[in-house]
C-alpha cells in the first residue's frame, strides 16, 4: 500500500488541490491523523440542548477551533456543506453541514459505514452465536445497541440524512458503546490480525476512548481489560463452535458459532476485506489477547461485571464545555 507523504513533502509536487486529496480512504490516515480527527468526534451537546445556550455555542467554537488547528491534508479545499434546512433534501451521503464542511466528507462517511455494518448486521449475529457468553453478551448488546439511536437522533433534529460528521461525534462521545464495539470487533477477528496491530478500524476506537479519559494510565487500563473481555468472548464462541460440530458432525463446515481463528477457518467471520493492513504504532495493551486456555461460564460471569466496572471512571464526555 502507498505510505502517505505529509503536506510538506509534496509542495512543488503536487497542485493546491492535489496536495489537499491525497488521502483517498482512511485506511491511508496515520495515527496522528486519526487522533486530530476523532478530537474533533468526541463530543457534542445533547439532544435536549438549543442552539441560543451557552453549551451549544461553547461546541460550536471548539470545534471550529479543532477544524481550523487541522493540517491541510485533513481539510477540504471545497467545503462539502448544506445548511441543516437543506441537509435532507440532498441524496449526496458525502454532504456536511456548515460547521463541519472542512472536514473530508468520503473518510467520515467510510468510517460511519463500517460502525453502522458491523452495529447493524456483523456484531449482533456474532453475538446471537454466543449463547454461553451469558450476562456479559447481554452487557454488549444492551451498550451497542445505544449507538443505533445516535444516527437515529440526528436524523430526527437534522432530517432524513443528516451530516455524518454530527453522528460520528455522537458516536465518538458515547463511551460505553465504543468500548463494547472494541470489545466485540476483537472477539470476532483472528488473534493475528489484532496482534498485528494493522488495523485502521481499531486505531480509531482507541483514539475516541482515549479522548474520555483523563490520563494514559487510564486509558492503558481500559484498553488491556477491554482486549481480556475479547479474549474471554473469542473463546466462549470457539467453544460454543466445537461444541454444535460434536453435535452435528456433518455441519462442521457450515455457518455455526462466528468467530475467525488463527487458521482461517471459521463461520461469521470478518470477511469484508476492507481494513488494508499498514504499518502504524498502537497501544500495546492488545499484547494479552492471544487464544489458549478454555473459558468457563464463571468465568464469563466475573469479566461481565469487571466490563461495567472499568467504565466507571471515564469522565463525562460534555465536561469540556463547563
Amino acid at each position: 500500500m502507498e505510505t502517505p507523504m505529509s503536506s510538506t513533502s509534496t509542495t512543488g509536487l503536487l497542485g493546491p488541490q492535489e496536495q489537499h486529496h491525497h488521502y483517498r480512504s482512511y485506511h491511508n490516515l496515520s495515527p496522528s491523523d486519526i487522533h486530530a480527527l476523532t478530537q474533533i468526534l468526541s463530543h457534542a451537546p445533547g439532544a435536549d440542548v438549543g442552539p441560543n445556550s451557552s453549551i451549544y455555542s461553547s461546541y460550536v467554537r471548539i470545534t471550529k477551533e479543532q477544524i481550523k488547528a487541522l493540517p491541510a491534508h485533513l481539510r477540504s479545499p471545497k467545503p462539502h456543506s448544506l445548511s441543516l434546512s437543506r441537509l435532507h433534501k440532498s441524496k449526496d451521503n458525502n454532504k456536511l453541514c456548515q460547521l463541519h464542511s472542512a472536514l473530508p466528507p468520503k473518510i467520515l462517511w467510510e468510517i460511519l459505514n463500517f460502525i453502522k455494518t458491523e452495529v447493524e448486521e456483523k456484531v449482533p449475529a456474532y453475538l446471537r452465536s454466543v449463547t454461553s457468553a451469558g450476562p456479559m453478551r447481554a452487557n454488549l448488546k444492551s451498550e451497542l445497541d445505544k449507538l443505533a439511536p445516535m444516527w437515529l437522533l440526528c436524523q430526527r433534529l437534522h432530517g432524513a440524512d443528516p451530516c455524518t460528521a454530527c453522528i460520528l461525534a455522537q458516536i465518538g462521545s458515547g463511551r460505553d458503546a465504543l468500548v463494547a464495539l472494541r470489545i466485540a470487533l476483537l472477539a470476532r477477528w483472528r488473534s493475528g490480525r489484532v496482534a498485528d496491530g494493522n488495523s485502521t478500524r481499531l486505531v480509531f476506537l482507541e483514539a475516541w476512548i482515549e479522548n474520555l479519559c483523563e490520563h494514559a494510565r487510564q486509558t492503558k487500563e481500559i484498553l488491556d481489560k477491554s482486549s481480556e473481555l475479547g479474549r474471554v468472548l473469542k473463546e466462549l464462541a470457539k467453544s460454543a463452535k466445537r461444541l454444535g460440530e460434536a453435535k452435528h458432525p456433518q455441519a462442521g463446515s457450515g455457518s455455526s458459532a462466528g468467530t475467525e481463528d488463527a487458521g482461517g477457518s471459521s463461520v461469521g467471520q470478518c470477511q469484508d476485506g476492507q481494513d488494508h493492513p499498514e504499518s502504524r504504532s498502537r497501544s500495546s495493551s492488545v499484547s494479552s489477547f492471544e487464544g489458549g486456555s478454555q473459558v468457563t461460564k464463571k468465568d464469563a460471569e466475573a469479566w461481565a461485571e469487571e466490563y461495567q466496572r472499568l467504565l466507571d471512571p471515564m469522565r463525562p464526555p460534555s465536561s469540556i464545555y463547563e
